[in-house]
């Protein structure tokens, strides 16, 4: 059965002067409000097969179809909070990648930072990448 992403919108609206906590994440001069359209999973009848949005975003010059999960979250080893040096707590709100796109990634850009082991429960490697464009709007590093 082949799945099928169908996007329904969501409006998002940000102050004038939208800002976020680390200084070093800026939005690229655009509107105070933007359409981002998020899509669902659906069969082949047309029905959903899950209930999880997904949200496309450009890095690296690709879209990418990402799970829009606002709630997933990383415990990070003393050695990734040494490396990063940010004075944040180890657990704090991440963001997931396939193996394969990471490994992409990875090879094309030497120059992204990236801490090996830096996941207390799966000891997984985390990758920085330098700019994400959601729905018009360009940030980073995340």
């Amino acid at each position: 059965m082949t799945a099928v992403v169908r996007r329904t919108h969501m409006d998002i609206r940000l102050p004038e002067k939208a800002s976020f906590a680390a200084s070093h994440r800026r939005f690229a001069k655009n509107q105070a409000r933007a359409q981002i359209t998020l899509g669902f999973k659906t069969n082949t009848a047309g029905q959903r097969s899950t209930n999880f949005p997904r949200i496309p975003v450009m890095i690296d010059g690709d879209t990418l179809d990402l799970l829009f999960d606002t709630g997933v979250a990383t415990d990070l080893t003393n050695t990734a909070l040494q490396f990063l040096k940010d004075n944040r707590p180890a657990i704090r709100a991440t963001s997931f990648i396939t193996a394969s796109v990471f490994e992409r990634w990875r090879k094309a850009h030497p120059d992204w930072r990236v801490i090996e082991n830096a996941e207390n429960k799966t000891k997984s490697a985390r990758i920085e990448v330098p700019e994400i464009k959601i729905g018009g709007y360009l940030t980073g590093a995340v």
